[in-house]
């Protein structure tokens, strides 16, 4: 077998010395043919796992034109501001005749008149996002150098490029490390009027010239000037608008999958993205995240309703905070166990006691059979889910469907003994919901339960004195650690990256839809002023009808 094995081995490897070049190359294409195969498996398998291809989104996210008008209002002061203090940068040859030749250097910006220069930011529909700057007048002071075989005229000249409209295509995609990001696919520049300052010895030597140094700088404006407002337009873009991973950390075991489930959508008034939106717990055991990511449920459809009243909104459906209650269960957060060895209060736990003093209260009195049955012991109660949680959005609530046994046990010197099993079917209830920097936070409170299915091997504990226990243990125990549960929030994408200043948020069938406005600099604090006596600003709430 061994012989077999390095035969096999310098079978394979003899084409590898022997071989020409070319095989050498068809060998390597080969193996390159096979990790892009590998490649390609891989990434179909790990898609697979978050969901089928043609599942419904999770959540949906979407800037509209309110936001888009809101950052072209912040270009037109990132132009404004790099025209008077930053620089414009050029240093091209461009032909004038066949046998001339004009290299032009940008020097420094003497001048920039921002009175009529507007700023326009807008999707075109299934292209793209368009910037568009009108009206901008500026004076660049310029080296230039006219070559030809007759010799060299070398000087500086301040050109005036006035009436210019800069029109700016922008595409978003996903980068390699995984982020969502904007960048140009297209500049074009127009110039109404451009006008040179020479020195008048300047003017009569180049007057020969003037038409073609016109025309030249002209037709090659987009070269001259794209570059400059690439790097200065471009990275504002992208860092403000649509710049967010496919995935965000959750707590400590979970995190939301922002990956898209299809293409970006460029709408005639607004940009939207669909996610997978499906929560995923991390299993510590496992070495890679493939295994962890299946859900037992599927997505429903979300309704893509136009929203022109806020700048940013989000639609998720019951999918995404289910998965996320779903993997909550999976760490067993929403099982309970109630001992003297898990209460931290003394006073609580001595309630737990079958035996107690006269005039105290404990178990045992509450339920005199238990003391007598089970003396000198002390009840446990364990509660565990039979299924994952089980959302439903509607008509302004948030409801949460925890389907658990009880059982409950004596712990006596020698041993522990179950006494009784029950259903509990409890309904928990979403409130306090507040959407802020990306942020959801909600409140879980137990609304109501049903005790069913009691099994009692102690007189007197049925489905309504047990009922009237666990409501004093959820009381005095289970609502506290219940109402902090989403304290740290879902975090959504930053798809736009400004100061929030009010948000709303609605729950309607199967659907929680969230809306949030936004501001920079002098827009914050006129609005910060008009606000200051509403408190709640960041905290409307409101039902499918409105109220």
């Amino acid at each position: 077998m061994i012989a077999g094995s390095s035969v096999r081995r310098k079978n394979v490897m003899t084409p590898i010395v022997m071989a020409n070049g070319s095989s050498v190359s068809l060998f390597i294409k080969f193996l390159l043919f096979l990790s892009l195969l590998a490649s390609v498996r891989a990434q179909s398998l790990a898609n697979s796992f978050f969901t089928e291809p043609d599942t419904y989104a999770g959540f949906t996210s979407r800037v509209n034109q309110k936001g888009f008008d809101l950052l072209a209002e912040y270009l037109k002061q990132r132009v404004s501001k790099f025209m008077q203090f930053g620089e414009v940068t050029y240093n091209v040859s461009l032909p004038l005749t066949p046998s001339v030749s004009l290299r032009i250097i940008a020097q420094r910006i003497d001048a920039f008149d921002a009175s009529n220069f507007r700023s326009a930011l807008k999707p075109l529909v299934g292209r793209e996002i368009h910037w568009q700057g009108t009206n901008l007048k500026t004076t660049i002071r310029s080296v230039y150098r006219i070559i030809s075989a007759g010799g060299e005229v070398t000087g500086t000249v301040p050109i005036t490029f006035d009436k210019m409209s800069i029109d700016m295509g922008l595409l978003s995609g996903i980068n390699s490390d995984g982020h969502l990001k904007t960048d140009m696919n297209k500049c074009k520049i127009t110039v109404g009027d451009l006008i040179f300052a020479f020195s008048p010895n300047d003017a009569q030597l180049l007057q020969n010239y003037m038409p073609f140094i016109q025309r030249s700088i002209r037709e090659n404006v987009d070269q001259l000037l794209c570059p400059s407002f690439h790097t200065e337009i471009v990275p504002v873009v992208s860092n403000r608008l649509l710049n967010t991973p496919m995935s965000s950390a959750l707590f400590d075991h979970y995190f939301i999958n922002y990956g898209l489930i299809g293409p970006i959508k460029y709408n005639a008034d607004s940009v939207e993205l669909q996610h997978r939106g499906n929560v995923f717990g991390i299993l510590r055991q496992g070495r890679t995240r493939l295994n962890d990511f299946r859900l037992p449920f599927r997505s429903a459809p979300l309704t893509s309703v136009s929203d022109s009243k806020h700048m940013v909104t989000f639609q998720m459906s019951n999918y995404t905070i289910a998965s996320l209650l779903y993997w909550m269960d999976q760490y067993r957060k929403f099982d309970y166990e109630i001992s003297q060895s898990s209460v931290n209060d003394s006073n609580i736990a001595g309630y737990l006691r079958t035996e107690c003093p006269t005039g105290e209260i404990c178990a045992g009195t509450l339920f005199p059979a238990l003391s007598t049955r089970f003396a000198s012991g002390a009840v446990n109660i364990k509660t565990h889910t039979v299924s994952f949680p089980h959302v439903r959005l509607d008509n302004g609530k948030v409801v949460v469907i925890v389907d658990s046994r009880i059982d409950a046990f004596v712990q006596q010197s020698d041993k522990n003994r179950r006494f009784l099993t029950a259903t509990m079917l409890a309904e928990v209830t979403l409130s306090n919901l507040a959407f802020k920097d990306y942020k959801l936070t909600g409140k879980l409170t137990i609304d109501s339960f049903k005790i069913s299915d009691v099994i009692s091997l102690v007189d007197g504990i049925d489905e309504g004195s047990l009922e009237f226990l666990i409501n004093a243990l959820n009381e005095l125990l289970i609502a506290e650690d219940m109402a902090t549960k989403l304290k740290d929030g879902i975090k959504l994408p930053i798809i736009f990256d400004f100061q929030q200043t009010g948000s709303e948020i609605k729950a309607e069938k199967d659907r929680l839809t969230i809306g949030a406005d936004y501001c920079f600099d002098e827009s914050c604090t006129k609005i910060e002023k008009n606000q200051d006596a509403n408190a709640d600003y960041y905290d409307v709430v409101q039902g499918a009808d409105g109220h």
